[in-house]
């Protein structure tokens, strides 16, 4: 089919399954369509993924040109901007580049004589005139362009309680607060991850952990011990955020609203992306800008004996971690995941010291970057023994962990949320009839959409529950239907068998593919095939190399990162330990 395409913003508000490839083209598309919509009618679709692979390293290649360009300009009392707000530019890159090429292959694919905008986003407007010129196709406007629906993020249930009590906390801090930080104190920077190396820092008479009010720990007991034992690092006052916002907009002022030649894949895409480049900026840098004075300052007068972070891609973290290592005191990045997704904005990639669970799970290249300790997975140790008690009506449980859309990459879909549940359900349905299916989304995922999915679900007993630890969560099933995710790894600590389903189209790494013992499905039938052999033998191989690349197999992982921490010498048992190499460094 040939002729003009109607260019749809996004599927929100349309009757996905009434497009039409070919005739309709949708940018972005709803996480509710990921099925319904006809395949074909969203750019990416025409992108294979080799091309997503591409567009991965063309978004590296084009914010590294934007940077070299304005980097010089849009450094603030010494604070280069661009690398503190490294993520929410590439993630805007990122967005842009997948608009463009996923619209310029499927302009190829269909032929297209023109292209007509149904909406009226600018966004839209702009990237339909790139493309349309590189194809020498004129843009017009549909009739009656409906206004473009944006999407309403869907809050987390959190009760009246808990809800006071952050609003409280958040108007107590509203004014800024000063920084007091005892001498040789470690200050971390706190993330939900990072609280079992906390709590055995506070138990320990003589250490002195420090938090920053910024990331404070969970549960305001953690909070008020710390402060009492090594001190916290302040908030900026309203007038300091006031200053750096004027900072800010003045050097994006010198940078001026002249658009830059930015060759990226296909076509140039300077007068797309500069703009929402220097908006992202703006969002990313302000609030770290801000506290740079603060930070300096307590640095300074009462340096800490070592900064701990648990990442340092994110501006507040990143900030911190630079500002420190510059002022020469020790910083360590503690791995707060598994990496196994791929990446563009590499983490753990500043700090000088960095501690990784497993060589398999650590960022790509980081031991090229820093010197990195194996520690073993520091949340707690796992008994050698498999665990046999389980929860009566665990039998027939069976837990779907989310497939995650990652903003970082464009090797994983739009269509991936929903293609994953539905493979998942569909096979549970003929190979298990009678199981309880439980759907744990992803922090990111919208609840709404995995709703509407249930309601079509008539015959299949299912229920989703993003609350639960997901450790409980995944002790009380009988098996693990897996995703690209930590999760995938930390089911084998409580014993539960776990297939990977993969349906992204491209191989992923040990464990979860690869040489892995790990049974991995493909597709619907295999992961019926899948079930089926699980069913006879109620056990999925590959527990241990689970295990092993989640570090989990090493004991005393928490006493070797509270060693390295502290700078002491470990116990001789758990330094031959950690002087090993890690099963899966092999695999």
């Amino acid at each position: 089919m040939s002729g003009a395409i109607r260019i749809h913003s996004t599927s929100r508000g349309l009757d996905a399954a009434r497009l039409l490839a070919g005739r309709d083209l949708v940018l972005e598309l709803d996480e509710a369509h990921g099925v319904a919509a006809p395949e074909g009618v969203l750019a990416g679709d025409a992108l294979d993924v080799e091309a997503r692979r591409a567009l991965d390293r063309s978004a590296l290649a084009g914010l590294a040109r934007w940077r070299e360009l304005y980097d010089e300009l849009l450094t603030v009392d010494g604070i280069c901007l661009p690398f503190i707000a490294e993520w929410p530019l590439m993630r805007t890159m990122l967005a842009w580049l997948r608009l463009g090429e996923g619209l310029h292959a499927a302009v190829g694919r269909h032929g297209a004589t023109a292209l007509e905008l149904m909406d009226d986003d600018d966004r839209t407007r702009q990237i339909a005139s790139v493309v349309a010129a590189r194809h020498d196709i004129p843009v017009r406007t549909g009739a009656g362009p409906r206004a473009a629906v944006r999407p309403v993020r869907e809050l987390p249930r959190i009760s009246p309680l808990r809800r006071a009590r952050r609003l409280a906390v958040r108007g107590a801090l509203g004014c800024g607060a000063p920084t007091l930080l005892r001498p040789g104190s470690v200050l971390v920077l706190s993330y939900w991850p990072m609280m079992p190396l906390l709590d055995r820092l506070l138990d320990e008479p003589t250490s002195r952990p420090a938090i920053a009010l910024e990331a404070r720990p969970t549960g305001p007991s953690r909070t008020m011990r710390a402060a009492l034992q090594g001190g916290w690092l302040g908030l900026p006052s309203p007038w300091a955020v006031g200053a750096a916002k004027r900072e800010v907009e003045a050097a994006i002022t010198r940078v001026g609203a002249a658009t830059p030649r930015l060759e990226v894949g296909s076509f140039d895409l300077g007068a797309c992306v500069h703009g929402p480049l220097l908006m992202a900026l703006r969002d990313g840098a302000c609030d770290a800008l801000a506290r740079a004075g603060l930070v300096r300052r307590a640095l300074e007068r009462s340096p800490p004996q070592v900064v701990v972070a648990y990442c340092d891609s994110l501006p507040i973290p990143r900030l911190v971690v630079s500002l420190a290592r510059d002022a020469g005191v020790r910083t360590l990045v503690v791995a707060h995941g598994a990496f196994l997704a791929p990446q563009t904005v590499a983490d753990l990639s500043i700090g000088e010291e960095v501690a990784v669970w497993s060589q398999a799970v650590a960022p790509p290249g980081v031991g090229r970057r820093a010197r990195v300790h194996v520690i073993g997975y520091p949340a707690r140790d796992v008994p050698n023994a498999p665990i046999a008690v389980r929860r009566r009506d665990a039998a027939r449980r069976i837990v779907v962990l989310g497939q995650e859309r990652h903003p970082y990459t464009a090797m994983i879909d739009e269509r991936s949320v929903q293609r994953h549940y539905l493979a998942a359900l569909g096979a549970v349905r003929s190979a298990c009839p009678g199981a309880t299916v439980v759907l744990r989304p992803h922090p990111t995922q919208q609840l709404a959409p995995i709703r509407r999915l249930l309601d079509e679900i008539g015959d299949l007993d299912t229920r989703i529950d993003a609350t639960s630890s997901i450790e409980d969560l995944l002790a009380s099933a009988a098996l693990c239907v897996a995703s690209l995710s930590t999760a995938a790894l930390q089911a084998a600590l409580v014993d539960t068998p776990v297939i990977a389903l993969n349906l992204t189209g491209f191989e992923w790494p040990w464990p979860l593919g690869g040489d892995t013992p790990v049974p991995v499905a493909h597709s619907t039938d295999e992961l019926v095939v899948a079930l089926r052999d699980w069913r006879r033998r109620r056990r999925a191989p590959g527990r241990e190399a689970l295990l092993a690349a989640l570090g989990a197999d090493r004991p005393n992982a928490l006493d070797r990162l509270v060693d390295v921490v502290t700078g002491r010498p470990p116990d001789r048992d758990r330094a031959q330990a950690s002087s090993s190499p890690p099963a899966a460094a092999s695999a």
